[in-house]
């Protein structure tokens, strides 16, 4: 039966062969026992039954090597196994928030679109509301010493002054309207209109 010399070259399917010699061995042995008569064949019977005892504790080692080596693959496997999910969870994860970020670049790019129009269309609003309104230096030559402080918080405004001079009447209104924004703002062009209408027109003082 041979001796091992390197646990590493030896397999499962080796050590079964192994086994098996081993058992035939024994057989082998025990059929020599029984037909032993002289002290030389009981000496060689002596020897041989002492190479298989070495020949098993050397199988049993290179068992408990290949089950340690079997265990120690088992536990790598997990490991990549493992390291193989978590790399996909993570490619999961990366997909799902590359995805989110390209939404919320779209999503942003609608939104910035979107407020530059509505931007636009209350800048244009407010020179609207601003034509209609007398000029500081049209005032100005009503009023000489007056001034007019006008900032509007959202462009444009439901507040607007309003000033005229009818039959040597200086009239001089400052009107807050219902409303802020482009909703107020509204109000104060139908509140202009009607001043004009009531003041300028119908002489209405």
């Amino acid at each position: 039966v041979p001796v091992f010399k390197d646990f590493a070259s030896v397999s499962n399917q080796d050590i079964s062969g192994y086994e098996k010699e081993l058992e035939k061995a024994w057989k082998n042995l025990e059929e020599e026992r029984l037909s032993a008569v002289t002290p030389e064949d009981f000496a060689r019977i002596k020897e041989k039954e002492k190479q298989l005892l070495a020949a098993e504790k050397e199988l049993k080692k290179a068992k408990e090597y290949i089950l340690l080596q079997e265990e120690h693959i088992a536990s790598q496997q997990k490991a990549l196994y493992l390291l193989i999910g978590l790399i996909l969870l993570l490619g999961v994860f990366l997909f799902v928030v590359y995805k989110n970020y390209k939404e919320k670049v779209r999503t942003n790019k609608i939104l910035d679109r979107q407020h530059q129009n509505i931007t636009e269309s209350i800048t244009y609003a407010s020179r609207i509301q601003q034509s209609v309104l007398k000029t500081e230096e049209e005032v100005r030559s009503l009023l000489p010493s007056s001034f007019i402080y006008y900032t509007p918080k959202d462009i444009v405004s439901g507040d607007f002054y309003w000033v005229s001079e009818v039959e040597n009447k200086l009239i001089v209104a400052a009107v807050d309207c219902t409303g802020h924004g482009v909703p107020g703002a509204f109000m104060s062009l139908i509140g202009n209109t009607l001043l004009n209408e009531i003041i300028n027109v119908k002489k209405i003082v």
